[in-house]
């Protein structure tokens, strides 16, 4: 799988205002492509436009959305599709019910991809090299499924082609450490008072004890 950089997520955490100091330029301009801004289509397809060969067929993963047809790269993979011969096949690939997003939290296993994908009965990738898009990519599981699909249906090869691939936040990774260390503390705490309330309880029936004129023995 390809990737042209790291794409940054800009929120950590949404519900209390936490933004990713990490979040730059190129992730800015992912955002925008998602949002089918005119600068950060014509970004990107000065970007790939000179990676893609010729003659080569274009198809996107399509969105979680069925609803959801037109978006910012199958705009991108239609006008990379106009350039040097190529073959469009932007939606050739078409989402058949509505999968939760991944950054909700959505189950993104291979098999829910398989299960909520067909193809265009009109168009073909039969004996075709095929460039597959995507804009993000976390677990690349929607890009591994949609590649078995094009393979399935005659494609000679496919080459799987993300704009960004997602990492974790240093902060995030840093905040989930900071959470496991306070467990684990807590745990400690928890052991220590049942220790301490056993120890009140149960102390007279130790073998030995602490009375008031120093240690005595229980015989």
């Amino acid at each position: 799988m390809h990737t042209l950089s790291t794409y940054h997520k800009y929120w950590i955490d949404e519900e209390v205002d936490l933004r990713n100091p990490e979040f730059d330029e190129f992730s800015g301009l992912v955002l925008a492509l998602k949002q089918k801004e005119q600068n950060a289509i014509d970004y990107f397809y000065q970007a790939l436009n000179d990676l893609i060969p010729e003659d080569v067929a274009i198809c996107t993963v399509p969105s979680s959305n069925p609803q959801k047809i037109e978006t910012g790269i199958t705009i991108l993979a239609e006008k990379l599709s106009a350039d040097k011969n190529r073959i469009d096949r932007t939606h050739f690939l078409k989402r058949t019910k509505e999968i939760p997003k991944l950054a909700s939290g959505g189950d993104r296993r291979i098999s829910i991809h398989h299960e909520s994908i067909k193809t265009s009965e009109e168009e073909s990738v039969k004996g075709m090299t095929v460039i597959l898009l995507d804009d993000v990519t976390t677990t690349g599981n929607s890009l591994i499924a949609c590649r078995d699909i094009l393979l399935k249906n005659g494609a000679d090869d496919v080459i799987m082609f993300a704009l960004g691939e997602t990492k974790e936040p240093f902060i995030q990774k840093f905040l989930v450490f900071i959470e496991l260390v306070a467990s684990f503390l807590r745990l400690i705490i928890w052991i220590t008072e049942k220790v301490i309330v056993w120890l009140i309880y149960n102390f007279r029936k130790l073998p030995f004890y602490f009375g008031s004129s120093g240690m005595s023995v229980v015989s």
